[in-house]
């Protein structure tokens, strides 16, 4: 085979890996999206893409993002707030001042 047959070979192989990732994440997803609030969605995505990330070393948020329609701001939230040594209060969704202007 030549170098540009396998190349194609390779990202075939890696596209289709990704479109089952996808797939799999959002039925995952909607199974339990409907009795999830606000900050339960953003911290399963963020956890969801840090799980993928450490499996397949990149391409979580993106996943996710894809699968969730969840925003990529929103899931990079999770993952500060995941990461952050100071645990936010578990009655609050969102931050504290953060409601409709």
């Amino acid at each position: 085979m030549k170098k540009s047959a396998m190349k194609k070979s390779a990202i075939k192989k890696y596209m289709q890996t990704l479109a089952e990732n996808i797939k799999i994440v959002k039925e995952e997803f909607e199974a339990v999206s409907y009795c999830l609030n606000e900050r339960q969605i953003r911290l399963r995505c963020a956890a969801k893409a840090g799980s993928y990330n450490r499996i397949n070393d990149r391409g979580g948020i993106t996943v996710v993002h894809k699968a969730t329609g969840v925003s990529r701001p929103r899931i990079y939230g999770g993952l500060k707030e995941i990461e952050s040594t100071e645990k936010t209060d578990k009655n609050r969704i969102g931050k504290t001042g953060g409601g409709r202007r």
